[in-house]
């Protein structure tokens, strides 16, 4: 039996980058073993067209094979 879950996250431009992504992979470290099939929802307040400011999040991204 497949499991679903939705994951909803929002992070302040006041929070650090690293702040966030250290709670944010714990958390869906969690969400992930719980489940077969995550989904995402949410404003991170990345700069996704710029490398060098969404490096942090772009290698969550690689390491938890996630797409957008």
């Amino acid at each position: 039996m497949t499991t679903n879950g939705i994951m909803g996250i929002y992070k302040p431009p006041s929070v650090t980058d690293n702040d966030f992504s250290d709670s944010f992979t714990k958390n869906l470290d969690g969400c992930i073993m719980n489940h077969d099939c995550v989904l995402l929802l949410g404003d991170l307040n990345f700069d996704m067209l710029n490398d060098k400011n969404c490096k942090s999040i772009s290698d969550i991204f690689d390491i938890f094979n996630l797409s957008q």
